[in-house]
């Protein structure tokens, strides 16, 4: 190992080779942080499209947020490597 990066700096990257790797190196802990936010943008659009309560979809987000937080804090839980 010479301690080169993997990666050539001078590369210039499409905008999916990007997300694609944006995405892959992603943890599911990462996806959750971003999956909460999404869930209020997305409740937010879809009340404002189709006419539904504000109050109905953001009970709907919030419900959808407790299901992510509740699946990486209590069923998905964080480890510590092992020190193998």
């Amino acid at each position: 190992m010479t301690g080169q990066p993997h990666y050539r700096i001078d590369r210039k990257w499409s905008p999916v080779e990007t997300l694609t790797a944006i995405l892959t190196s992603a943890t599911r802990y990462d996806l959750a942080l971003w999956a909460i936010p999404t869930a209020f943008l997305l409740a937010f659009l879809t009340g404002s499209v189709l006419g539904i309560s504000r109050h109905v979809t953001l009970v709907g987000a919030a419900l959808l947020g407790v299901l992510v937080v509740v699946d990486v804090i209590a069923l998905n839980p964080p480890v510590e490597p092992s020190a193998e």
